[in-house]
């Protein structure tokens, strides 16, 4: 009996050592994107002007889908901006195609992610994004790679925000706080409201760590 309590408390000291001395694996943000075929750019025999004509008249057809009946100014832009493709001798229709077809490969792209990095326990820099303002502090954040993601500009790919929380809450002053962050990163996809001045938005992301452990960047 003695014998078996002596090796269990050995088994458990021993356990308790490696997790304590488990070495976080530092990553970059390119470590988060699977490796995978460079995606062809289908417009490239087209000039920049012929791309703007072709990305505004998917504007107008998106917006005749959601809202209904474009008004007449609107209709008679989208004609001049058909017929200018259509002087150069290109298939609109087709084009329009080959646009959806493009853009719903960037968002499945956007969605991969590294299955070997589930569980691992590992150490990112970046800049924290606090979900919302509290007077008693913070555990929630988007750690992203750049500064003014989701807010200043378009929020990057799911697979470049990792949703953190932490243990206790800390106070948080200002947006884009550069740190590291180290725990366990787990694959998740799901999305969370981001608080804003002007109301919230739902951003989507590809990772989570829980019980995350935020320190001050330093190289």
């Amino acid at each position: 009996m003695n014998r078996i309590i002596i090796i269990s408390i050995t088994f458990f000291l021993f356990t308790t050592i490696l997790v304590a001395k488990e070495k976080a694996y530092v990553i970059e943000w390119g470590n988060l994107v699977p490796t995978m075929q460079v995606l062809e750019d289908p417009f490239k025999h087209l000039t920049e002007e012929q791309l703007y004509d072709l990305e505004s008249i998917d504007y107008f057809r998106d917006a005749y889908d959601q809202k209904g009946p474009i008004n007449s100014e609107d209709s008679e832009e989208v004609l001049r901006l058909v017929n200018n493709l259509k002087s150069a001798n290109l298939d609109v229709n087709a084009l329009l195609l080959t646009y959806d077809e493009y853009l719903k490969e960037i968002e499945r792209r956007s969605w991969l992610v590294v299955n070997e990095l589930n569980g691992r326990f590992i150490r990112l820099a970046g800049y924290i994004l606090p979900l919302e303002f509290n007077e008693s502090g913070v555990d929630e954040f988007f750690l992203v790679p750049y500064i003014g993601a989701c807010i200043h500009v378009p929020p990057p790919p799911p697979n470049q925000i990792v949703y953190i929380r932490t243990k206790e809450k800390l106070m948080v002053e200002e947006l884009y706080r550069p740190v590291w962050v180290t725990g366990h990163l787990n694959i998740e996809a799901s999305s969370r409201s981001l608080f804003l001045v002007d109301g919230s938005d739902d951003i989507p992301f590809g990772y989570i760590i829980e019980n995350a452990v935020i320190e001050d960047y330093n190289e």
